[in-house]
């Protein structure tokens, strides 16, 4: 069968992330638990950054974590174990995680199972070169010899570039902000200048707007509407009380333009007869 050259990324990449896995896990192990306290150096004694703590050296005082906590990791780590390595409890057991695995693969046309040495041996070798790495780099002190060659200060300097870029996990970060945050930040400045500018603009003319027309019509209703109001209760008030001035409440007085009033009328009548 044929085989492609570029299929050759499909085992090259995996082996590179296993083995690089295998070196920052192990290297973070022999930070964390090989060597001397990088903060408080073997044999000192409150020296270190917590010069003056009361309590000297942390060093000297570190102990196991309380039963709250170690017991729950290992009632975590008995069923771990049991699922990749059940011949522990039953010898003749097919390990649950390879069964969940042989259920959930693709049918195959080739027998792959002659190639499990092979793949047993190429991850042993993975591993132990990422482990070896690491160790070479970041375990306690070895021999001038290694020391000289496989040191992480000096490993630094000659990446140069390429420690930079991978410290800084491929810019990743510096991609999203430039390409997500500041694009998003100056859209947000954007907007609230619109919305300060232009809507808090319309909004508060509006409200100006609406005094200013209020006042006016404040000025109108006293000037116009309650002069005018004023003005027909002074009218109505001046003829009322003219009014009452015929109004002398007499009997004779009444009698009289009674009469007055009965000649003009047949005078009237008459003069609009003979015409």
């Amino acid at each position: 069968m044929q085989q492609d050259p570029q299929h050759f990324l499909l085992l090259l990449l995996p082996v590179v992330g296993a083995a690089l896995t295998a070196f920052y896990m192990f290297r973070l192990w022999f930070l964390v638990f090989a060597g001397q306290p990088r903060g408080y150096p073997a044999g000192s004694h409150g020296h270190g950054p917590g010069h003056g703590d009361h309590h000297g050296n942390p060093y000297d005082h570190a102990h196991e974590s309380p039963a709250i906590m170690t017991w729950p990791l290992v009632l975590l780590a008995i069923p771990t174990v049991m699922i990749g390595w059940p011949w522990i409890i039953l010898p003749f057991q097919t390990p649950v995680l390879e069964q969940l695995l042989e259920y959930g693969e693709p049918i195959r046309g080739v027998d792959l199972g002659a190639a499990h040495l092979y793949a047993m041996m190429a991850s042993v070798l993975i591993a132990t070169a990422g482990i070896g790495l690491a160790a070479l780099y970041y375990a306690p002190p070895l021999p001038y010899f290694f020391r000289r060659r496989f040191e992480s200060r000096v490993a630094v300097q000659r990446l140069g570039g390429l420690y930079s870029f991978l410290v800084h996990k491929w810019y990743f970060d510096e991609l999203y902000d430039a390409a997500f945050v500041r694009p998003t930040l100056a859209l947000s400045r954007l907007l609230s200048e619109f919305d300060r500018r232009v809507i808090d603009g319309v909004v508060n003319g509006s409200a100006g707007l609406t005094v200013l027309l209020s006042r006016m019509e404040g000025i109108f209703d006293r000037v116009a509407v309650d002069y005018l109001v004023n003005l027909t209760g002074r009218v109505v008030y001046v003829l009322g009380d003219w009014g009452r001035g015929l109004q002398t409440g007499r009997l004779r007085n009444y009698l009289m333009f009674l009469a007055v009033a009965l000649v003009g009328l047949f005078v009237g009548v008459f003069a609009w007869i003979r015409a």
